[in-house]
């Protein structure tokens, strides 16, 4: 089975180093929204910081203006009506003897992902 997914846990070094603090303090495995939302309060936040206001209008104007990389996002930015766009992936869901424990559902390994085999060609390429 083939899924799209803005956020995977276990997509980067990045994402892996953040879910072992978010287990640690949650108790729990993250998921995308959970990531989304870090994501934004940070970004947020370090905006709010590096303009030195609190003021929305002004912040979101500067965040408008920047390029978003982090464990969240790759590549994203906010469009002008407010929508945040990003990379998203496209993961091949384990099967039960592939999957090496809690949370380890997709096959995120390059080499593992053939275009051909991943998306059936009557939808065409990715």
């Amino acid at each position: 089975m083939l899924l799209l997914e803005g956020f995977y846990w276990d997509q980067d070094d990045e994402a892996r180093q953040w879910n072992k603090r978010f287990k640690d303090k949650t108790g729990k495995m993250p998921n995308m929204l959970n990531a989304a939302t870090y994501s934004a309060v940070t970004n947020y936040l370090n905006a709010a910081q590096e303009l030195g206001t609190d003021d929305a209008d002004a912040v979101l104007a500067y965040l408008h203006e920047q390029e978003i990389n982090d464990l969240f996002a790759k590549n994203g930015r906010i469009r002008r009506d407010g929508q945040m766009v990003h990379d998203v992936y496209l993961y091949e869901v384990k099967s039960p003897k592939e999957s090496d424990g809690e949370g380890y559902f997709y096959i995120t390994e390059p080499g593992r992902r053939d275009p051909d085999r991943m998306v059936p060609r009557k939808y065409g390429r990715v």
